[in-house]
């Protein structure tokens, strides 16, 4: 809307789509700008109504009067494009995975600081009302002493020719893809995680990248985890992450999410994932955290641990040992 943050949408693929749909249900922003070297792409997304640039380099130049940028390409990018858009003084939102190695988030970081803006990673999932619900009966030991923690994500999708699937671009496969997603979760239900195991089976025929990964898990309170995530093997269970107690469990799900004590019937916790509420729920945490009105979530100590989790998970991967994730605090 016209009173909104104006933000600049860096990369027009399939994610920013995802944002643009959700970005007329959150008015304190309002797209400003496109940059995309793909003419389709950057015009699908700008739609006539804002100006589309053909890479970074011309955004920069014109001197547009912006406030925040989306950083929504592929992830080798993120670090230069991200911090160029920091030292320009914009508040900066960046897809998942935000950097490769921990070391890159602490750089990336420490420009965010210096410019004193905002650096926050696009983490849809804990923006989900479900998830919201389950932060709530943990709180409130609802199933008891946390016992256990499943994650999946998982689904057959054609890999081969999408930058997903070339390292260069994409710093790995399926757990550089979706292993933030599971730590960020795994951490704002569980908390601080400790140590991971990792194991990864061959990928598909014509893959370079592992396509099909088990993870097990500590977290700092000794809840154990598992992790399952596949571009290459289906899962037919009706929930994404489980949670179990001594007194009950707690699914949240696609569809439907619910809990149960042991010693009760199933109740509804809420309707499952909504994409594109959880988007809408991730921007507008995004321009509350660049107006000051509260710290964003995920945090910036979010943000690097999970870097260090999925770094760590290939550690382990690579020597088939459990490796700690060092999930402490930024400098």
């Amino acid at each position: 809307m016209a009173d909104g943050l104006r933000v600049a949408f860096v990369g027009c693929g399939a994610i920013a789509r995802s944002h643009a749909e959700a970005l007329p249900a959150v008015p304190a922003l309002q797209l400003a700008a496109v940059a995309d070297p793909d003419p389709a792409a950057r015009a699908a997304i700008a739609g006539g109504r804002v100006p589309a640039f053909a890479s970074l380099d011309e955004l920069l130049a014109a001197r547009l009067p912006l406030h925040a940028a989306l950083v929504l390409t592929p992830p080798h990018l993120h670090e230069p494009q991200a911090a160029r858009l920091l030292a320009a003084g914009l508040h900066v939102l960046c897809e998942k995975p935000l950097v490769p190695t921990a070391a890159a988030a602490e750089r990336l970081f420490a420009v965010a600081r210096a410019a004193d803006r905002r650096l926050v990673l696009a983490s849809k999932f804990r923006h989900g009302a479900d998830v919201a619900a389950a932060r709530a009966l943990l709180a409130e030991a609802a199933i008891g002493p946390l016992r256990r923690y499943e994650n999946v994500f998982a689904g057959r999708v054609a890999m081969a020719g999408r930058w997903q699937a070339d390292p260069l671009r994409s710093g790995g496969g399926v757990l550089m893809d979706n292993g933030p997603h599971v730590a960020d979760l795994a951490r704002c239900l569980l908390g601080p995680l400790a140590r991971v195991a990792a194991t990864c089976p061959p990928p598909a025929p014509g893959l370079v990248v592992e396509d099909t990964v088990h993870l097990q898990f500590t977290s700092a309170a000794g809840v154990l985890g598992t992790a399952d995530l596949s571009w290459r093997v289906p899962f037919a269970q009706p929930w994404y992450v489980r949670l179990s107690g001594d007194d009950g469990a707690i699914e949240l799900g696609w569809q439907q999410s619910r809990w149960r004590r042991h010693d009760a019937d199933w109740q509804v916790l809420g309707r499952g994932y909504d994409k594109r509420a959880a988007f809408a729920a991730l921007l507008a945490d995004f321009a509350a955290a660049c107006t000051g009105t509260r710290a964003p979530s995920p945090t910036a100590d979010d943000a690097a641990a999970a870097v260090r989790f999925v770094a760590a998970a290939y550690r382990a991967a690579q020597s088939g040992t459990w490796c700690d994730v060092g999930d402490a605090t930024l400098p």
